[in-house]
């Protein structure tokens, strides 16, 4: 079991993931833009990161939170602890760059980078399939070639939507948060 330990800071690194995953909360990323940290008793650790405003509305300042994250090569899912209020407010735009810069990478402007999630009002786990993989009815899995740090953003799409908690795996296959082993930041 791994487990992190940090205070906000201009940057937080997390070990590399094993293959039973790590989990990491997302306040602890370095936060830019209009997102900001905010409390919740439901919350894992009691707080999470979203852009105020009114729900439905395009994140007004590109806002994002981003991590350092180690990796070897192979394969990897991501899991997020989110709250949708509403179908105005469940989505991030998520990457995650490769080490190497050189590396294919793309943008985050676009639906393919967007992950809708379940308005569901209270915080659950969801594994996060962008709208590129769902179109084609896949799992969206991130392979890296190489080992080093990489860097995973979330880009607030639209104000309201509220992430809690990140898991990631090399269990790429697993569809519910039982195979992929999903546990909260301890």
């Amino acid at each position: 079991m791994i487990v992190i330990l940090a205070s906000c800071s201009d940057e937080v690194q997390a070990p590399a993931p094993p293959r039973e995953g790590i989990a990491l909360e997302a306040e602890l990323g370095t936060l830019d833009g209009a997102l900001v940290a905010a409390d919740d008793s439901a919350a894992s650790g009691g707080r999470y990161v979203w852009e105020p405003g009114d729900p439905g509305r395009e994140g007004a300042n590109g806002g994002f939170v981003e991590f350092k994250i180690p990796v070897e090569p192979g394969s990897y899912a991501l899991w997020i602890r989110q709250r949708g209020m509403d179908s105005q407010s469940d989505s991030f735009r998520v990457t995650w760059q490769p080490a190497d810069p050189q590396d294919p990478f793309s943008t985050p402007n676009g639906e393919d980078y967007t992950f809708d999630f379940s308005e569901s009002g209270s915080w659950m786990w969801e594994r996060v399939l962008l709208n590129r993989d769902q179109n084609l009815n896949r799992l969206t899995v991130w392979t890296f070639e190489k080992a080093g740090t990489t860097t995973l953003r979330f880009y607030n799409r639209e104000n309201g939507s509220r992430l809690d908690a990140l898991f990631i795996t090399r269990r790429t296959d697993a569809t519910d948060e039982t195979q992929a082993g999903v546990r909260a930041p301890k």
